[in-house]
């Protein structure tokens, strides 16, 4: 995961949007158990902001948002685990504009 081409646990200093950049990969392509099926967007209250759905082994997806909150992580779904994400990313972390006094 990127977010405005810095890497997952990366601080952004008040960025006004965020372009987010998700890639994974599972090199068993043999198994269709393996196949990614649902990458997640998710803010720090664990509101799901964006969320698109797959079925391949390797999968690229970008999308935006506005940087609301304090940080962003991405889950990954695979077709073989129906009880929750296969994969979390790190969080990229939203360090807020300097107050003026």
């Amino acid at each position: 995961m990127s977010a405005n081409g810095e890497i997952m646990g990366s601080v952004l200093e008040a960025p006004t949007r965020l372009e987010l950049r998700v890639s994974v990969s599972d090199s068993d392509v043999e198994n269709a158990g393996d196949t990614i099926t649902r990458i997640e967007i998710v803010e720090d209250i664990g509101a799901v902001i964006a969320s698109k759905d797959f079925s391949a082994h390797i999968v690229t997806w970008s999308t935006a948002c506005e940087p609301v909150c304090k940080y962003y992580f991405v889950t990954v779904y695979a077709a073989d685990k129906a009880d929750g994400p296969t994969a979390y990313s790190a969080p990229v972390w939203i360090e807020p504009a300097p107050q003026s006094p």
